[in-house]
C-alpha cells in the first residue's frame, strides 16, 4: 500500500508492506499531491501558513529520500545535486539536458494569500551554459510562479526570465513578482524548460512582501 503523508505541500509517498507478520515502512519520493479537503484537513496538526510563504529546502542542502535528489522538491526532471564549489552551503543543483523539449526541472507547492502579500521577491544563484532554446521558442531557462484561487483555478503566472545569455560564473538574481489578490495557492517552477545546455541552481529563496 502506497500513502502519501506529511505536510500538505511537502508530502512524500510511503509503502507499506507486510514482512513476516509485520507492516514495514519505507519513505519513496516527494509528491505534490491534491490536498485533503473537510474533517481531514482541519484535523492536521501542521498547517500552512498563507501570510508568511517560504520556500523549503531551497538551498538545495537535504537530501534524504534518494541520491542525488533534493528533499521537497517535486518531479525533479533531470537534475542532480553537486557537492562541489557550491555558492552556498555545500552543494547545489545542477540541470543538463542534450534533448531539446524534454523536461528538465523541479516544482515546489506553498500556500500564499493575495488578500495580505502583494508580491513576492524571488532571489537565487545561477549559472548557465551552452544553452539553446527547445523545439519551440518559448522553451527556455527560467522561473515561473503559477497562481490559483481557493478553488485552485489558474489567476495567471508571473515569470523571471528566460535566461538567454550564458553567465558561466556564478550570477545572483534578485526580482519582484506581483501576487494576484485572489490568489490563496503558488507552485513555483524553475529549470530549462525545455532548453538543452546546463543550469545550475542555489540559495533559492521567496520574501512575501505586504500588500499596501
Amino acid at each position: 500500500m502506497i500513502v502519501p503523508l506529511g505536510e500538505r505541500y511537502q508530502q512524500v509517498f510511503h509503502l507499506f508492506e507486510k514482512r513476516g507478520g509485520e507492516l514495514k515502512e519505507t519513505k519513496l519520493l516527494p509528491t505534490l499531491f491534491v490536498p485533503m479537503t473537510g474533517r481531514s484537513e482541519q484535523q492536521r496538526e501542521v498547517r500552512p501558513d498563507p501570510r508568511h510563504p517560504a520556500l523549503v529546502n531551497g538551498g538545495f542542502e537535504t537530501s534524504t529520500l534518494e541520491e542525488g535528489k533534493a528533499d521537497s522538491w517535486h518531479y525533479q526532471r533531470r537534475s542532480e545535486l553537486v557537492s562541489e564549489n557550491a555558492p552556498e552551503g555545500s552543494q547545489y543543483l545542477r540541470f543538463h539536458n542534450d534533448d531539446p523539449g524534454r523536461g528538465a526541472h523541479i516544482l515546489q507547492g506553498l500556500a500564499i494569500d493575495g488578500r495580505s502579500i502583494g508580491s513576492v521577491v524571488i532571489s537565487l544563484k545561477m549559472k548557465l551554459t551552452d544553452i539553446r532554446p527547445g523545439v519551440e521558442e518559448y522553451e527556455r531557462p527560467g522561473l515561473s510562479i503559477h497562481y490559483f484561487d481557493a478553488r485552485r483555478l489558474p489567476l495567471g503566472v508571473a515569470q523571471i526570465g528566460p535566461w538567454v545569455t550564458e553567465t558561466p560564473d556564478w550570477t545572483q538574481v534578485r526580482n519582484q513578482l506581483t501576487v494576484p489578490r485572489g490568489c490563496q495557492e503558488a507552485i513555483l517552477q524553475v529549470g530549462l524548460n525545455g532548453a538543452t545546455g546546463t543550469l545550475c541552481l542555489d540559495d533559492l529563496k521567496l520574501q512575501p512582501q505586504p500588500r499596501n
